[in-house]
C-alpha cells in the first residue's frame, strides 16, 4: 500500500510540473525531404528488350524523393508536449527506367499490327498541399542541444501531376505517352528524431522516418512501399512569449 501510495505521489509530481507555467504560441517555418523504396505497378503496355542472344532485359524503378515546405504554428501546452498544425506543400519526384538502353512501350493497336516506342524512362512530379499534425516530446533543459522526438502524419491532396517521356535516340516519336496520375488522397505517417539548437533553441535539426500507408502512392507507376528516410530544418519564432 505504502508503494502504491509513493508511485502515486511520484506520478502525480511529474504529471504537475510538466505543465507550462506560461503557455505559449510559436511558429514555425520548415524545410526538408524524403526518399521511399518503391515498387513498379503492373503496366500491359510495356514490354522488355530481348538481346540477340536471348537476354530479357527488364525495366526497374529508382526510389521516390519528396521535398516539402511548410508554415506551422505550434501549440506549448506543457513543458515539454506540443502540438501543431498548419500546411505543407510537397514535390514528389519519381522515375521508371530501362536496366538496358530502353524498353517497349506500346501506345497503340491497328488490326494485326501493334505499334511501341522505345523509352529510356519516365519521370513524374506530383504536387500536393497537405495538412500536417504533429506532436513533440521535448526534453526540456538548460543544455543545448535540446533532444525531442516527434510524430505525425499529413493529410495530403493532390493538386498536378507533370509526366516527361525520355525516348530512346533513333525513335522517331509519335503519339505521346499516357501515364495514369498520383493519387487523389495521401495520408503519409511518420516518426523523427532531433535536437533543438542555436540561440533561444530556435533551430531544429531532425531526422525523419515516414511510411505510406499500403495502397497509397504519390505516384502514377509505383508505390512506396518501405519505411524511408529523411532530413528536416526548422526555424522558430515566439508569437507571443520569448521562448526560455
Amino acid at each position: 500500500m505504502k508503494k502504491t501510495i509513493f508511485l502515486a505521489a511520484m506520478l502525480l509530481s511529474v504529471v504537475s510540473t510538466s505543465f507550462a507555467d506560461e503557455p505559449y504560441w510559436a511558429m514555425n517555418i520548415a524545410a526538408g525531404f524524403d526518399f521511399f523504396g518503391t515498387t513498379p505497378h503492373e503496366m500491359d503496355n510495356i514490354r522488355a528488350y530481348r538481346s540477340s542472344n536471348q537476354y530479357l532485359y527488364g525495366s526497374h524503378d529508382k526510389m521516390a524523393v519528396s521535398y516539402y515546405f511548410s508554415f506551422m504554428p505550434e501549440y506549448y501546452l506543457l513543458n515539454q508536449i506540443s502540438v501543431s498544425t498548419g500546411l505543407r506543400l510537397t514535390n514528389t519526384k519519381s522515375k521508371y527506367e530501362s536496366d538496358y538502353d530502353y524498353f517497349y512501350y506500346k501506345i497503340k493497336e491497328d488490326g494485326y499490327n501493334t505499334y511501341y516506342q522505345k523509352v529510356r524512362s519516365f519521370s513524374q512530379t506530383s504536387t500536393y498541399v497537405g495538412i500536417p499534425l504533429e506532436f513533440r516530446f521535448t526534453i526540456r533543459g538548460n543544455g543545448r542541444p535540446t533532444p525531442y522526438i516527434r510524430g505525425g502524419m499529413v493529410f495530403n491532396f493532390h493538386l498536378t501531376t507533370a509526366t516527361k517521356t525520355n525516348l530512346y535516340r533513333d525513335d522517331p516519336g509519335g503519339d505521346p505517352v499516357s501515364l495514369p496520375d498520383a493519387d487523389k488522397f495521401v495520408l503519409p505517417i511518420y516518426a523523427a528524431v532531433g535536437c533543438q539548437v542555436g540561440h533561444k533553441k530556435s533551430v531544429s535539426l531532425e531526422f525523419t522516418f515516414p511510411y505510406i500507408l499500403p495502397g497509397c502512392s504519390m505516384s502514377g507507376f509505383q508505390e512506396c512501399d518501405d519505411l524511408g528516410g529523411g532530413f528536416r530544418l526548422t526555424y522558430q519564432f515566439a508569437k507571443n512569449k520569448i521562448k526560455e
